[in-house]
């Protein structure tokens, strides 16, 4: 299975949690009534040469599912995403219903001319709609909320340019880095190699978009003297990054 998650990556809600609260709920209510769907592929990339790309839903469930399409610009401020909705982009059919074990092809395109100098970037979620519930039944009803990526790269050049800085501040460490390029860098496997040896893992992947700075609080997990030297390595759009790090 591609994908079966409320929201996908940046900010994502994760199946296992989902899982977590339908288990639960099913120990209250006895049961617990889901669909489930995923879709290929899992980001969107259009640009001027390429206005239209196809998306496949598929249902991988045991039961007819419903879902309508919702577009947003996606923003991201003080390390939230903030979405709005949009009508820079198209994606047809709107509703739609796929059968137990079929797929459906959807298509995303272009309304608006790219950025002559940065990416833009937006959300495509799709939500699934309630079904009729059976005569009878008791229990907790899940509607799946997937989120996909799509962005549009600029006619310029684009790239991601992480600064990162790691230093004392009033509330403790804090690891951040501050997107100085003009496309968004998705931040993977993200570790800190501390000189006694210890390796901390920090974050499951994330992205962070063109001009916004995040933060990764480390207090109450390691405290480290001003000076003291810690190397940093991650996947920044699927590429390895290390860097040096001094505590500030």
């Amino acid at each position: 299975m591609l994908m079966l998650l409320k929201l996908l990556e940046c900010r994502a809600v994760r199946l296992g949690l989902l899982l977590l609260v339908a288990f639960s709920c099913m120990r209250l209510s006895g049961s617990v009534l889901a669909g489930s769907f995923s879709v290929s592929p899992i980001r969107v990339t259009l640009s001027a040469g390429q206005k239209i790309m196809a998306l496949r839903v598929i249902n991988s469930g045991a039961t007819p599912v419903s879902i309508q399409l919702e577009l947003f610009s996606w923003m991201q401020e003080q390390g939230a995403d903030r979405y709005s909705p949009t009508n820079e982009l198209l994606a047809m059919p709107p509703i739609f219903t796929v059968a137990p074990g079929e797929s459906q092809v959807v298509r995303i395109g272009l309304r608006r001319a790219p950025d002559p100098q940065r990416e833009l970037s937006y959300r495509l979620f799709l939500q699934e709609l309630p079904a009729p519930l059976p005569k009878g039944f008791q229990g907790l009803q899940v509607a799946l909320r997937l989120g996909v990526p799509v962005f549009v790269t600029s006619s310029a050049p684009t790239a991601p340019q992480l600064q990162w800085r790691l230093r004392r501040t009033s509330k403790g460490l804090v690891l951040s880095t501050i997107n100085q390029g003009n496309a968004q860098g998705h931040v993977s496997g993200l570790q800190l190699l501390l000189r006694n040896g210890k390796i901390m893992t920090l974050q499951d992947p994330v992205y962070v978009l063109a001009g916004v700075r995040r933060e990764w609080p480390l207090e109450g997990i390691v405290s480290l003297p001003i000076g003291e030297l810690v190397e940093l390595s991650a996947k920044v759009n699927e590429k390895d990054v290390t860097s040096q790090l001094r505590v500030e």
